[in-house]
């Protein structure tokens, strides 16, 4: 389908070659390049809110997508997610949780 740019407990953003509709229900696998707390994919299932046409390569879509029906391990494992794959700059440290 495409490639994952964000996630958050709440949705994700992704980069698509075509559009997706708005409303449209999605059953979406995300496939780690590295295992996340033991899990080498995540499935989810969500709606699409918004498309637009990628303002940096026009060939393809930015979509958003509001997640529906998390479990409180699914919370766990996008947290794992986006603590593995961050960027994490060099004068950025991380302390508590808050990147100061």
């Amino acid at each position: 389908m495409g490639r994952l740019v964000e996630i958050s407990p709440g949705g994700l953003r992704l980069n698509t070659e075509v559009a997706l509709p708005h409303g449209r229900r999605l059953s979406i696998c995300v496939r780690f390049r590295r295992m996340v707390s033991g899990k080498a994919e995540l499935a989810l299932s969500g709606r699409c809110v918004w498309c637009t046409p990628d303002p940096i390569d026009t060939e393809r879509y930015a979509s958003g997508v509001r997640l529906e029906s998390l479990t409180g391990t699914t919370v766990q494992l996008i947290s794992a997610v986006t603590e593995v794959y961050s960027l994490r700059l060099p004068h950025m440290k991380k302390k508590t949780g808050s990147v100061e």
